[in-house]
């Protein structure tokens, strides 16, 4: 069995401590990143379809139907569109026919198409019973993804960075203990040999056990 000297006990000491707070630190952050993107996400869809649904109450079809067409301008991730009652479209942007059902959905983050380029992304998206048929809005979750890598990358490379500093702190405590530890041996040798003139300066502030 490997025994390993008590500088490299404290290196890897130094360096697990500094990778367990740091992870830790990194995970609340995610977490709370996640939870308040979701949330927003959540509150866009919401006053979005609640926008909608006002323009139809007020105008019927053909008003929603131009207040899609100006929401998708230089909008590439909004979802907008009637179904019937057989998930078909009748009007806006989305799938032909969706995936499933439609049922009131206050939010739901899925896929909304079976085939298709509808089908390889997700969207977060809520659905509105409007009349005899049912108002689907939301937005597809690219963006909201790439935001989450970016995120990801950044707290990543704070691991990796804390990772090297936990390295260095680590190897500048360990020389700094293990240049005590020989002065305390060099003493302790002396003394044994007769030479009670050495001693071990202590630390100002402090002083050796």
């Amino acid at each position: 069995m490997i025994r390993l000297s008590i500088t490299a006990r404290l290196a890897l000491l130094a360096v697990a401590l500094a990778l367990i707070s740091t992870l830790a630190v990194a995970g609340f952050v995610w977490q709370q990143t996640h939870d308040n993107a979701i949330g927003e996400l959540r509150r866009d869809t919401m006053e979005q379809a609640d926008t909608f649904a006002a323009v139809w109450r007020s105008g019927g079809n053909a008003a929603l139907a131009q207040a899609i067409t100006d929401a998708q301008d230089g909008d590439d991730s909004l979802v907008a569109e009637m179904v019937d009652a057989q998930g078909k479209r009748t009007l806006g942007v989305g799938p032909d026919s969706l995936a499933f059902m439609p049922a009131a959905e206050p939010f739901r983050i899925d896929k909304l198409a079976q085939s298709g380029d509808w089908a390889e992304r997700e969207a977060g998206f809520a659905i509105r019973p409007i009349g005899r048929g049912w108002l689907v809005s939301g937005r597809l979750l690219d963006d909201w993804e790439r935001a989450q890598r970016i995120i990801e990358r950044a707290l990543l490379l704070a691991v990796l960075l804390s990772v090297l500093l936990g390295v260095a702190a680590g190897l500048v405590l360990t020389r700094y203990v293990s240049a005590r530890l020989n002065r305390i041996a060099g003493a302790v040798d002396a003394v044994a040999g007769g030479d009670l003139t050495r001693r071990v300066g202590t630390v100002a502030g402090g002083g050796d056990a």
